[in-house]
C-alpha cells in the first residue's frame, strides 16, 4: 500500500502516511505502540523526521491497556515530579525535559537521541567509508489529550478546540488501537 510508513530497515509500521492538500501538510496515522513495538515507533519518529506527536487517548482506558508507556513523564492525575526522566530504548534515549498539565491534555516536551546514527546526509558511498558516528538529538513536542472517551466523541467540542489551537503545528497523530 501506498500509505504505509517504510523504515529504513525494510519493515515496516503500523501507520499510514496522510497528505492534506487543503491544508499543506502531511501527517502519520498510528496506533499507540505496544511494548515490543515501542522501539519501531521511536525509530519511525526518527526516520520520519517527526517533532510533534499528538495523542488522543489515556495509556490505560476503561481497565484496558491501550498503548504502553513510551514516553518518559506522567499522566494528568499523578503528583510524581517527572521532569529529567528518561526511557532507553536500544540506541534510543528518550528525556522528559518539561511536562505541564492543563485540565484536558498534558504537553510534553521530549528531547529524543540517537546513540548510533550515521549521518545519513552524505551519499551511501562515504557513509560506508567513513562509517561516521554521530550522537543525534532532536526536540519533540508530545500532546495527549486525556478526555476523549473510548469508543465515542469528547463531551465538550470547546475542550478539544482549545487543545487543537495548541497542537497547530504537528506532524504525527497517535490514536488507540480501538480508538475514534
Amino acid at each position: 500500500d501506498h500509505t504505509l510508513v517504510e523504515l529504513a530497515d525494510g519493515t515496516y509500521i503500523n501507520a499510514s502516511h496522510l497528505h492534506t492538500k487543503d491544508a499543506g501538510r502531511c501527517y502519520i496515522l498510528t496506533q499507540g505502540p505496544l511494548p515490543h513495538t515501542a522501539i519501531h515507533f521511536w525509530r519511525m519518529v526518527w526516520e520520519q523526521n517527526v517533532h510533534c506527536i499528538i495523542m488522543l487517548n489515556r495509556l490505560i482506558e476503561g481497565g484496558s491497556r491501550k498503548c504502553c508507556s513510551y514516553f518518559p513523564g506522567q499522566e494528568i492525575g499523578s503528583r510524581v515530579k517527572s521532569a529529567g526522566s528518561i526511557i532507553a530504548l536500544q540506541e534510543f534515549r528518550i528525556k522528559l525535559l518539561e511536562e505541564v498539565h492543563k485540565p484536558n491534555y498534558s504537553i510534553r516536551s521530549i528531547e529524543l537521541n540517537n546513540l548510533k546514527v550515521k549521518n545519513f546526509s552524505l551519499p551511501k558511498f562515504y557513509q560506508i567509508l567513513f562509517l561516521i558516528k554521530l550522537n543525534l538529538s532532536r526536540n519533540i513536542r508530545h500532546y495527549q489529550y486525556i478526555t476523549w472517551p473510548d469508543f465515542g466523541v469528547p463531551n465538550k467540542t470547546s475542550e478539544f478546540l482549545e487543545f487543537l489551537f495548541d497542537v497547530r503545528k504537528n506532524n504525527l497523530l497517535n490514536c488507540a488501537v480501538n480508538g475514534p
